[in-house]
């Protein structure tokens, strides 16, 4: 819940329904309006499923080793801030593809499907074959729910940190240059744009 988003149906209905046009001009940029959305809906659901998560952590606490250090903690929580921003651009950039794409609900459903398959959410990456290793280090939705999760079960060595947070940073930057180059390359061919 923390790193999952939701907008790409937002950005991309915004976009073919016209309803960009109104938010063109306003003061506020259209991506942190939605990023202060996806923040603002996380902290009102995570009070709500906190009960739930403490009722599993008992039920299998035997189990839950989870690190004493606080260094671990402050490395997690930074992963899961990249993890949630990563999660956002994918989606923000999907969505944007509206531009030019009349419906871009496939491509979502693809990217849910194969992003939470190769997030982990399904299968833990550890669990997948030896030769998958290269692979599933080096594309981006490991970074998106299990890399943290491997940084606060300590399954990771100090240089397994440092690339994971390499590779992370790097997705991070690299979705956000996507991002620009498909906002405005889009902005110009949005047909309420140049009405």
């Amino acid at each position: 819940m923390l790193t999952g988003t939701w907008l790409g149906r937002f950005v991309a209905q915004n976009i073919r329904q016209g309803e960009l046009s109104a938010w063109l001009l306003r003061p506020i940029s259209y991506l942190p309006f939605y990023a202060a959305n996806n923040v603002g809906t996380k902290l009102v659901k995570l009070p709500l499923l906190l009960p739930i998560v403490a009722v599993a952590g008992l039920a299998f606490w035997r189990g839950l080793h989870l690190p004493m250090d606080p260094r671990a903690w402050l490395l997690f929580l930074a992963s899961l801030t990249m993890a949630a921003t990563l999660s956002f651009l994918i989606d923000f950039v999907i969505g944007s593809l509206a531009f030019w794409i009349q419906d871009v609900d496939g491509l979502i459903r693809a990217k849910v499907l194969i992003g939470s398959f190769l997030a982990g959410q399904f299968i833990p990456l550890a669990l997948f074959p030896p030769g998958f290793e290269g692979f599933l280090e080096a594309q981006p939705f490991r970074y998106t729910l299990s890399f943290p999760l491997e940084i606060i079960t300590g399954s990771l060595s100090t240089a397994e940190l440092a690339t994971g947070f390499a590779w992370q940073a790097g997705y991070c930057v690299l979705f956000y240059v996507c991002y620009h180059v498909v906002w405005w390359r889009g902005l110009p061919s949005y047909s309420a744009w140049e009405a």
